[in-house]
């Protein structure tokens, strides 16, 4: 028997000991289930794991909580007109991301000619003819916004038409 402080967490019922500092324990850690600690208990503490778990706990409410008013916000603005979709711009990252991984996988199945977004051809082309612009002189380096263009068109009528893509396509390309 010990002179001590019995803590009981107010949320879990777990028991910590604290023994007296002045006075010697003679039992060894952890102590067995016949041993008394005599003196205050306190019901109302919480310990370290609860404390842990609360805040974490109140770390993913204010994430959802974030999460939940960027969405929300979206979608008034999308229904006052001020954006094309209710869905905030981390979600249109996220959903344009997830079509180029699409088309990209689909060019590597060869369902497709190229993994290009649609978005991104005005650019690739600009960019095809401003690289290849010194070497106008090259007949073979000349055609290729040509073919890129053709490409492009190929794949638009296989898109359009669902037709599946022939040798012929991939020779063009």
């Amino acid at each position: 028997m010990c002179i001590g402080v019995t803590s009981i967490c107010s949320i879990c019922g777990g028991g910590k000991y604290s023994i007296h500092p002045d006075l010697r324990c003679d039992e060894a850690q952890p102590f067995p289930a016949w041993h008394v600690v005599r003196g205050p208990v306190y019901r109302n503490r919480q310990c370290e794991s609860c404390v842990r778990s609360e805040q974490e706990a109140m770390r993913e409410e204010g994430a959802l909580i974030a999460q939940h008013t960027a969405r929300a916000i979206a979608v008034k603005q999308y229904l006052r007109g001020e954006r094309p979709t209710p869905f905030t711009d981390e979600a249109c990252r996220e959903r344009e991301n997830e079509r180029a991984r699409h088309l990209w996988a689909e060019y590597l199945a060869n369902r497709r000619l190229h993994p290009f977004t649609v978005e991104s051809i005005a650019h690739t082309i600009e960019m095809i003819r401003v690289e290849t612009g010194p070497f106008l002189h090259n007949p073979v380096i000349a055609t290729i916004p040509q073919r890129f263009a053709e490409c492009v068109r190929r794949q638009e009528e296989v898109d359009g038409t669902g037709r599946e893509i022939t040798l012929d396509d991939w020779d063009h390309s």
